[in-house]
């Protein structure tokens, strides 16, 4: 598949007539390098970051690894290379690939690491974005958190740095739901999230780029299922629609079927697409309709502005209607589901706010 540039711009302002009076949330943005741990501490105060620009969209789909592990490693290691392209940004860079995009807020996802604490990265994150209106602050409960003492935890990240919002990560984080301590640790997490009143973002799918091969799977639909998201009466997303680093074949086979269980059986379930090729997109809406997606980036792995156009693409060869479909993905569910909701629901009205009077 491949969009010229020249597309691109016009696939771009259609959609900036498609949301002139609707605030568009990102609601899946890494802050910082999350796979290699890089991230460092961010430069406080940075500037001078280049100016974003568009191109060509281009994504080559193969499925020649199969079931071969090594294999599978190295072309997703490739893969989130090139896609590397940076360690952390100054809010002023996430800005500038915001307003290409037509994106009015982004929700930034840290990720805790399978071993040491976040102190430090989440206090430089506060210090950075914290007082930015179109910038909404999550956080991840790092292992050293006690399981009986994440509720607390997640009050003082609210509390000392206005987060909003979780993520979980569990393959990155190490944290296996297929396993008793693991779920556990999941369902902690999640009542933490039901209690102080914080919506939870779920990384679903594999990793195939981490070394530790048990780990890659952590997050897999399978797991997943066996979870009881509605205990909690906050939002739960399973970000990537629980497909990342799948073929389109397993999609298909069977990780749609369980989502459309999922989504039956709880109805504060919520799907994002963000790090998914066209044709994963494409036959996700096909066979679930854009009713309960909302719009993710995964920047800046990838460049929002290419998303917004992935996702009208993929909207245009599902047989959804375009418009409608960016509409309700990039705003109303959003504003619907989650950021209506609970203690996020100032956040979007600040933004809101901030939109009609621009």
């Amino acid at each position: 598949m491949r969009i010229e540039k020249e597309e691109v711009e016009k696939y771009l302002d259609r959609i900036r007539g498609y949301t002139q009076d609707l605030v568009v949330y990102d609601s899946h943005v890494h802050p910082q390098e999350v796979f290699f741990g890089d991230g460092g501490t961010p430069p406080i105060g940075a500037n001078g970051q280049a100016v974003p620009q568009t191109g060509a969209v281009v994504e080559v789909n193969e499925e020649k690894c199969g079931e071969n592990e090594g294999c599978r490693f190295r072309h997703a290691a490739q893969l989130l290379n090139l896609k590397r392209c940076y360690r952390n940004f100054s809010p002023e860079h996430f800005l500038n690939h915001m307003n290409l995009a037509g994106v009015n807020a982004s929700l930034l996802l840290p990720v805790a690491p399978a071993s040491g604490e976040m102190k430090t990265g989440m206090e430089s994150l506060s210090r950075l974005y914290g007082e930015k209106e179109r910038f909404i602050l999550g956080c991840s409960v790092p292992n050293t958190v006690e399981t009986d003492k994440v509720d607390e935890f997640l009050s003082r990240m609210r509390s000392e740095h206005g987060a909003r919002a979780v993520k979980l990560h569990p393959n990155i984080t190490e944290i296996d739901p297929s396993q008793s301590r693991g779920r556990e640790r999941v369902e902690a997490i999640l009542d933490g999230c039901r209690r102080i009143g914080l919506p939870l973002v779920v990384h679903g799918g594999r990793s195939n780029v981490l070394r530790n091969l048990d780990a890659r799977a952590y997050g897999s639909i399978s797991n997943l299922a066996s979870i009881p998201w509605s205990r909690s009466n906050n939002p739960v997303v399973i970000a990537h629609a629980g497909a990342y680093d799948c073929t389109l074949s397993e999609v298909e086979e069977k990780i749609l079927p369980v989502l459309g269980r999922l989504l039956s059986q709880h109805s504060n379930l919520l799907l994002d697409f963000s790090g998914l090729e066209c044709v994963v997109q494409t036959a996700i809406l096909s066979k679930l309709g854009p009713g309960r997606i909302i719009f993710g980036s995964d920047a800046l792995y990838s460049a929002p502005w290419r998303e917004t156009v992935k996702l009208v693409y993929s909207l245009e060869k599902s047989g959804c209607d375009p418009e409608e479909g960016y509409r309700m993905i990039g705003g109303k569910n959003s504003e619907q589901y989650l950021f209506k909701k609970g203690i996020i629901q100032h956040a979007s009205e600040s933004v809101r706010t901030c939109v009609s009077g621009s």
